[in-house]
């Protein structure tokens, strides 16, 4: 079972150690953690994540909203690498993401907008996708992945992880859903960061709900399309080399 880790500064940070594989193998614990933004953590937040063996950070968010809100309070902290992998394209990129292609009837495969926003990164931004992915198969510690709240663009990367390993679809469903567990207090926090001001307070609490049938309409796709996550992370450049890595590290 995936644990919460309580600090004052995060409340979408969650352990995935627990989970198994369909081949009764487990994820270890202290291997991997998704959480939402980093931006609030405390002296005493900064000073538990290197006693739980952080090594690693994944920031899947745009540079537009790493510039507004400043460094993190990891920055300069030499026991942490931090990667920055973001899902939408950034005009200083000199080598684009090569998309992956869909079939002609894509437009009707995911009727749900929030759902076909998670097709939207995986076929736009694979190699960013697959990069944080080969963060966490090659940390010598615990490799956090984080965006803004911690659901959308962590939830895609964590689901493709998770289904790389062979965890059950159910499993990876729910672990995506626990997110609304936390999303009061991480959209609250969201409300009052520079980078949302304004942008987010006429939007309804329940928009930002990790609803299971959106995950379970992105699995449904990469089976119906691709046979699954194992041929869909293929398709987008994930080699033999980068599953071992990523078995080995987090199953032990």
């Amino acid at each position: 079972m995936t644990g919460w880790i309580e600090l004052d500064g995060l409340d979408n940070l969650r352990d995935l150690g627990g989970l198994r594989t369909s081949g009764g193998a487990e994820i270890v614990p202290g291997r991997l953690w998704r959480s939402d933004n980093l931006q609030s953590l405390t002296a005493a937040d900064v000073s538990r994540l290197h006693d739980l063996g952080l090594s690693d950070v994944v920031d899947l968010r745009s540079g537009f909203e790493i510039r507004s809100e400043g460094p993190t309070p990891l920055a300069g902290q030499g026991w942490v690498t931090y990667h920055w992998h973001s899902l939408v394209p950034e005009e200083e990129e000199q080598l684009p993401d090569a998309a992956v292609p869909l079939p002609e009837d894509a437009s009707t495969l995911l009727a749900d907008p929030v759902a076909a926003s998670y097709l939207g990164y995986i076929t736009e931004r694979p190699r960013a996708i697959l990069d944080a992915m080969r963060v966490v198969g090659t940390a010598h510690g615990a490799a956090l992945v984080h965006c803004a709240a911690g659901k959308d663009r962590t939830g895609t990367v964590v689901a493709l992880a998770l289904g790389a390993l062979g965890v059950a679809r159910d499993d990876i469903v729910a672990d995506y859903a626990l997110t609304t567990e936390r999303i009061g207090p991480v959209v609250e926090r969201m409300r009052q960061a520079r980078t949302y001001t304004g942008r987010l307070d006429d939007v309804p609490l329940e928009m930002f709900h990790a609803r299971p049938e959106v995950m379970a309409a992105l699995l449904d796709v990469t089976d119906d399309v691709w046979g699954g996550v194992g041929p869909l992370l293929t398709a987008m450049g994930w080699s033999a080399a980068d599953q071992n890595a990523l078995e080995d590290r987090l199953l032990g």
